[in-house]
């Protein structure tokens, strides 16, 4: 099983922590290069959701993101 983000949705960096850890993703934090979080499948290694920050920076704590990509071919063979 894998968890369904949407593009409206406002999460929280503790949000997409919490989704990484209950569905056995990799998340890896992008903050101070681009922006960016990603969350990736762990046998596969590449991006399957790309989250951009909306709110906060890689400073502050209490960034927010919405989902910017996702790779809907591989979402669509699951």
């Amino acid at each position: 099983m894998i968890p369904t983000f949407h593009p409206n949705i406002v999460y929280t960096e503790d949000t997409l922590n919490l989704y990484a850890q209950l569905y056995n993703l990799t998340l890896t934090d992008c903050i101070k290069d681009d922006g960016e979080i990603t969350i990736s499948d762990v046998i596969e290694g590449e991006p399957i959701w790309i989250f951009k920050i909306i709110d906060g920076n890689y400073l502050t704590f209490d960034r927010t993101f919405k989902l910017a990509w996702q790779d809907d071919e591989y979402l669509s063979n699951i």
